[in-house]
């Protein structure tokens, strides 16, 4: 029987068809997919701690020094959520508008349409 640690020829093997059929997919289009594609950077680990501990006035602040694109959407939608009033007008509308489109012309299937579905059918 084969075992990756007494064939390493059989683990290349493994390690080389999971590498090509992550090439492969076609990147998913919401950031809750995305965020096991790759771990996430030390520097943003600990800016991430930061962003939790400070007030939400300063947030947005924190978020520009991230590298990591993940972390900045799920940054700029927790402000949004929690505390919209401190996003700029043009942001809070653009992502007031992303959201609701989001909901209505989503796949119920995918992250955040749960309620399409319910929607259409009391809708019709």
């Amino acid at each position: 029987m084969l075992s990756l640690r007494t064939d390493p020829e059989y683990c290349q093997r493994l390690i080389s068809a999971s590498k090509q059929g992550a090439d492969e997919r076609d990147p998913w289009p919401h950031v809750e997919q995305q965020i096991h594609d790759a771990f996430i950077p030390d520097a943003d680990e600990r800016l991430s701690d930061a962003f939790h501990a400070t007030p939400w006035e300063e947030r947005l602040g924190l978020l520009d020094a991230l590298e990591d694109a993940r972390l900045k959407q799920l940054g700029r939608r927790l402000v949004f959520l929690e505390r919209p009033d401190v996003l700029p007008d043009h942001v809070r509308q653009k992502m007031t508008i992303a959201l609701a489109k989001r909901l209505i012309d989503g796949d119920a299937r995918e992250p955040g349409c749960a309620c399409n579905e319910r929607f259409k059918k009391q809708t019709t």
